[in-house]
């Protein structure tokens, strides 16, 4: 499996027909990183693939702080609840605003 890295911050797995399976969006937002949209084809769940781009993504930012918020969609397969201890498995910590997740980034000191 190859995971792909666009300019614009845009992670993802396609498939051998080139469509994306699998994505998560970073963005920046007043010198904050974003995560936003993972998502994986329903047809293509259970198999890690969020996982995988989760941890690209998270290997790519290592030294930064990465915010997300917890919000599924309506044909969800976890509830928020579900979805927040599951992105707790990556050292994800709840913040002081509902529904808003970090993760702290690794500080490199001299």
């Amino acid at each position: 499996m190859t995971i792909t890295v666009s300019s614009q911050h845009k992670f993802y797995v396609s498939n051998g027909r080139g469509e994306e399976i699998a994505t998560a969006e970073v963005y920046e937002k007043q010198n904050t990183f974003w995560i936003t949209n993972v998502w994986v084809h329903p047809d293509c769940r259970e198999r890690g693939l969020a996982t995988n781009v989760l941890k690209e993504v998270l290997r790519y930012y290592k030294n930064s702080d990465l915010y997300l918020g917890v919000h599924g969609f309506t044909n969800r397969p976890l509830s928020d609840d579900q979805l927040a201890e599951w992105y707790k498995k990556f050292g994800f910590e709840e913040t002081s605003v509902p529904s808003i997740m970090v993760r702290r980034g690794r500080r490199w000191h001299d």
